[in-house]
């Protein structure tokens, strides 16, 4: 009879150690699927971001080689490099970077006859 309790006892123990990792493995699977979710929802965006290029047809005139992604306010757009100077507006609407502080920077030369 003793042995039996302590069987029960041990099969018990083991079955609260199973459960436990089960629960504990079940929660690892959970986070990582809420990542992976998140994941491919990111990618498909950016693909729909990428073919927004061919799609848009704002940038008929454009050569692939001159569009640069660039942000107002995060939100990512396509820059034609050739064209940007020409709208001022777009240009100063833009998240600053480097880039952008250059082509602002070369508007604003001016020239003085004495440079000459």
């Amino acid at each position: 009879m003793y042995i039996y309790m302590w069987s029960i006892a041990a099969f018990h123990q083991n079955h609260m150690a199973d459960t436990k990792l089960l629960i504990s493995k079940n929660k690892h699977l959970e986070t990582t699927n809420q990542h992976l979710v998140g994941t491919t929802k990111q990618l498909e965006d950016e693909l729909e971001f990428y073919k927004s290029l061919i799609d848009s047809g704002s940038h008929y005139n454009s050569l692939v080689g001159n569009m640069c992604i660039k942000y107002i306010k995060g939100v990512p757009i396509w820059i034609d490099i050739q064209k940007i100077k020409q709208d001022r507006t777009l240009l100063y609407s833009l998240d600053k970077d480097e880039q952008v502080e250059q082509w602002i920077k070369e508007l604003d030369i001016k020239y003085k006859d004495s440079d000459w």
